[in-house]
């Protein structure tokens, strides 16, 4: 399979979510805020994905093989060992817009693309789905976001995308870490 860009992503910001990870109080001049801005900044985010299905993984004792890679994770041998099919993704709430200081000051903005990434994890759900109709259950991992996966893996994780990951906008530094910050890359699998 080639890899599919999603570009055309809808965000749609989680004011509740967003509110209780970033501990905005209901009653908080900043909540007022958030609800003036939330509409206007779901129109200028524009994330982005991409995905691919890879079929060399595999749960071992103590990991995963991955296209030929062990990782030595033991969480990774007990997620993937039920697994029927694997993506690697990576996806990005994208830059800051650039008209953004006409609306609403940074530390909004920041919520605001960190909510976001999650619009672009939706669309890769559901395009996973679209792809696996007759798999009902759908979860993912990622490399510094699961336990003892460290965040340098991330780098392999791209690999496996090649030059379809610059289609997201993302760059990737040689520790692993993406940027824009709101990014994120991992696998998906169906079991």
């Amino acid at each position: 399979m080639n890899a599919v860009l999603l570009d055309d992503i809808k965000v749609s910001i989680d004011i509740p979510r967003m509110s209780e990870k970033w501990h905005v109080r209901k009653d908080s001049p900043f909540a007022d805020e958030i609800d003036e801005t939330c509409e206007f900044a779901e129109k200028l985010i524009r994330p982005k994905a991409v995905v691919k299905e890879i079929f060399e993984v595999r749960a071992v004792p103590g990991g995963a093989m991955i296209e030929g890679r062990m990782f030595a994770i033991p969480i990774l041998e007990e997620l993937l060992s039920g697994a029927k099919r694997t993506f690697v993704y990576a996806a990005t709430s994208g830059e800051r817009p650039e008209d953004k200081d006409k609306v609403v000051f940074d530390s909004l903005w920041s919520m605001y693309l960190s909510d976001a990434v999650y619009s672009a994890i939706d669309a890769l759900r559901e395009y996973i789905f679209s792809q696996c109709p007759e798999d009902k259950n759908l979860d993912y991992v990622a490399p510094g976001d699961t336990e003892g996966w460290d965040v340098v893996d991330s780098c392999y994780m791209v690999s496996l995308l090649g030059d379809d990951f610059d289609k997201i906008g993302a760059t990737i530094d040689e520790r692993g870490i993406l940027r824009p910050l709101d990014s994120i890359c991992g696998i998906f699998y169906t079991h």
